[in-house]
């Protein structure tokens, strides 16, 4: 799986910001009080507002900016119904029917949804996803990585 443009250094950096545990809360009704995931398996790091949303509609904010990212587990990300990107979960049932291009349509759908405006993916838990990768970011003490380009990266000196 991609990683929508983030480094490895920054996508490690927002793992152990987050204490490499899923951030997402919900609701108890029985106990009636907020509960964290705790998920430690299968982490993925999600884009609050996702590269290509940011990227038309606010070109000059850097998508990848820790107060835009945070650690959800597979299940809360992309998994479900309930999932964030539940297209996405739709798209993977279609593709192991036979639908190979499930997966270039709902791509094609953010872009055409992106390009009018329309938000495509579950702003459920959004303000409280960024409330807790700022209030995370704050009491963590290592500077996010710059992300390397490839023209960045040292070559060996000497025979080839």
């Amino acid at each position: 799986m991609g990683w929508g443009g983030l480094g490895k250094y920054q996508r490690l950096w927002v793992l152990e910001r987050d204490g490499y545990c899923c951030q997402h809360f919900s609701y108890d009704d029985v106990l009636k009080t907020w509960l964290q995931c705790q998920e430690i398996e299968d982490l993925h790091v999600h884009h609050i507002f996702p590269v290509r949303w940011m990227r038309y509609h606010y070109p000059w904010i850097d998508p990848h900016r820790p107060h835009n990212l945070i650690t959800l587990c597979g299940r809360t990300h992309h998994l479900g119904q309930e999932g964030v990107h539940p297209e996405m979960y739709r798209a993977l049932m279609q593709y192991r029917d036979g639908d190979k291009l499930a997966f270039d349509d709902a791509v094609n759908m953010h872009r055409e949804l992106t390009e009018h405006g329309e938000v495509y993916w579950d702003t459920t838990h959004d303000l409280q996803y960024i409330y807790r990768a700022r209030s995370q970011t704050a009491g963590f003490k290592k500077k996010f990585p710059e992300k390397r380009r490839r023209a960045d990266w040292k070559r060996p000196r000497g025979k080839v």
